[in-house]
């Protein structure tokens, strides 16, 4: 829900699209002005917009003696609501009108955010300020050609609390109510309403500038230059790059192929659990960052958690070796290639994890990967628009789940064609990457 509503925000505030929205409302305070964050270069072909939250701020990194010269100053509140439709099959009511709006047709949703305030946090930088190059953090990181460390310059703030409430309603659909501004009424048989609180004083969404790490190691004194990315266009996109694409997966996957088969099942029991809700998904991957900065994440940060969900998080948490000093043998191991499911997961739209949970309970999650080996090996080996066909003879239910995760990671269907035949789009590259991860990590735990 966090994330949702963060994304939402960011969107209607941001038109230069130089704020990146805060994915998890545990790690926003690791995103205010001067904070530390850094950056992993990637080893797929798209690098990720997002910074990863560290414990640090720019003080604690400062040679003895350096005073901070510079402040955070603040321009003028925004105030703003927005309803933005999506597909998925439901009714809409805005509270606001003086009549129920109802949304015609199947597969039709809504996304309401209520009136809210919100300002801007700037940093402002009156002289020069020298790093500490013997800091363990700096150290650890100032040599890595993987890693760039970055400090927090703009942040968007909420001004007052912001009430989220989320009713799904059978067979994955939604309903979301962001204030009192609406709700989307879903079809189904049974509602589950799980409301959230945003409090006063939240980071949305940031914006960074790189922390230069020279002999001298000062902090850029000049004119602020943010820094985002964009896909950058790789060369001829080429089987080469489907391989290496398969490979880095396969590598990172590979100590879940060294568990014991009742550990294993365990896992897979977690994560499927956790599909339930993304806002656990981010908690954890945020939790797993920090813990592999070096920091020490606190038990705290799961204070706003699902009462029914915080305990399997606790327990993966102590199995991952977080929050414990008696880890399991294999803990280490497994840090990253569970970072890397669930940051897959997070990068995944919303509607895409029931069907996840779907796949598991079915026993599908093979099929749906040999699938997924057909994309990847056509979206990432074509350079020109060009269409492609899924077999046709999967089982309606099957069919049916594979479009729709086709739709959400932006492939383009032809309506004209027989089903399961899609448009070439590169832009559904990095979803559709997402998602071959997360089947991937999915197949070894269900084997």
């Amino acid at each position: 829900m966090f994330a949702r509503a963060a994304k939402q925000l960011t969107k209607e505030l941001d038109s230069d699209r130089r704020f990146i929205p805060i994915s998890s409302l545990a790690s926003a305070d690791s995103y205010r002005p001067f904070s530390l964050v850094m950056k992993k270069q990637s080893r797929l072909p798209w690098p990720p917009r997002k910074y990863l939250a560290t414990s640090y701020k720019l003080t604690d990194v400062f040679k003895e003696g350096t005073a901070m010269d510079a402040e955070v100053k603040y321009d003028a509140p925004l105030r703003y609501s927005e309803t933005t439709d999506q597909k998925v099959g439901v009714k809409i009511s805005l509270k606001l009108q003086p009549t129920a709006v109802d949304s015609g047709g199947s597969w039709k949703s809504s996304f309401s955010v209520s009136q809210i305030t919100v300002r801007k946090a700037y940093m402002v930088k009156k002289g020069q300020w020298k790093i500490d190059t013997s800091h363990k953090f700096i150290k650890r990181f100032s040599g890595s050609h993987r890693i760039k460390l970055y400090v927090v310059t703009e942040a968007f703030e909420i001004k007052e609390p912001l009430l989220i409430e989320e009713r799904s309603q059978g067979g994955g659909k939604v309903m979301i109510t962001a204030g009192e501004i609406g709700e989307i009424q879903g079809q189904g048989e049974s509602i589950k309403k799980k409301t959230m609180e945003i409090p006063q004083g939240t980071v949305v969404a940031y914006v960074v500038q790189p922390l230069d790490i020279q002999e001298e190691i000062f902090l850029r004194a000049s004119a602020p230059s943010f820094v985002f990315d964009d896909f950058k266009d790789l060369l001829k996109p080429s089987l080469t790059v489907f391989q290496k694409v398969k490979d880095t997966i396969k590598g990172e996957c590979e100590p879940l192929m060294s568990l014991s088969q009742d550990f294993r099942i365990k896992l897979l029991g977690t994560l499927k659990s956790f599909l339930q809700d993304g806002d656990v998904i981010s908690d954890v991957k945020t939790v797993l960052e920090l813990f592999l900065a070096g920091g020490q994440p606190k038990h705290s940060m799961l204070d706003l958690l699902d009462e029914i969900l915080r305990p399997q998080v606790e327990n993966l948490l102590h199995d991952l070796g977080v929050f414990c000093e008696d880890q399991r043998e294999e803990s280490p191991s497994l840090l990253q290639p569970v970072h890397l499911l669930c940051s897959s997961l997070e990068d995944l739209d919303f509607r895409v994890l029931p069907l996840l949970v779907t796949c598991i309970e079915k026993n599908m999650v093979a099929k749906q990967l040999a699938l997924m080996d057909g994309i990847m090996e056509w979206i990432l080996s074509s350079d020109k628009e060009r269409i492609f066909s899924l077999a046709s003879s999967l089982p309606e239910e099957e069919k049916n789940i594979t479009a729709e995760m086709m739709n959400t990671c932006g492939l383009i269907p032809q309506t004209d064609t027989p089903s399961l035949t899609y448009l070439w789009n590169k832009e559904a590259q990095s979803n559709l990457t997402a998602l071959y991860a997360a089947l991937y990590a999915l197949w070894i735990l269900s084997e």
